[in-house]
């Protein structure tokens, strides 16, 4: 039988220089592993960065190659808009110009906002809900709290 006695543990304090560190670390090695998970699958990112969150965006952008970053602008040089073909405006986003670009952000505004649970749907009570839930919950013990606390006092 080997020997049975417990390792010792070795608590190692960090600076806070050290502690930072180590944190930007963690949340770089996370931000790699999103962005990893978010460029996977069968389909091929063609379209990416398009409407994704800003810091989503940002991470694929930084992981594009030239040629992939440039598709959209040398797509509009040789095409025009992609949406209106339109080649007398500037090339604005997305190988579209200003108008069009605009257009379809608007209307995915509006979808979103349409498939969006209203605010008095929502599932998760509000702070005026939980207030008046606490007072029914507290109501049939209020009298009994409030002759309690008559007893106790003195007249002085």
């Amino acid at each position: 039988m080997e020997n049975s006695k417990p390792k010792a543990a070795e608590i190692v304090v960090l600076d806070r220089t050290e502690r930072i560190a180590e944190l930007k670390r963690m949340v770089d090695s996370i931000r790699d592993e999103l962005a990893a998970e978010s460029m996977e699958g069968e389909n091929d990112p063609i379209l990416e960065p398009w409407f994704q969150p800003r810091a989503v965006a940002y991470e694929i952008k930084r992981r594009q190659t030239i040629i992939q970053r440039n598709k959209f602008t040398w797509l509009f040089e040789e095409d025009g808009c992609w949406k209106c073909e339109r080649r007398d405006r500037p090339h604005y986003a997305k190988s579209m110009c200003q108008r069009c670009h605009n257009r379809l952000k608007e209307r995915l505004k509006a979808v979103v906002r349409k498939h969006t649970p209203a605010l008095e749907d929502a599932t998760q009570p509000s702070f005026s809900d939980t207030l008046r839930l606490a007072r029914e919950a507290l109501a049939p013990s209020i009298p009994a709290l409030a002759s309690h606390g008559r007893r106790g006092k003195t007249k002085s």
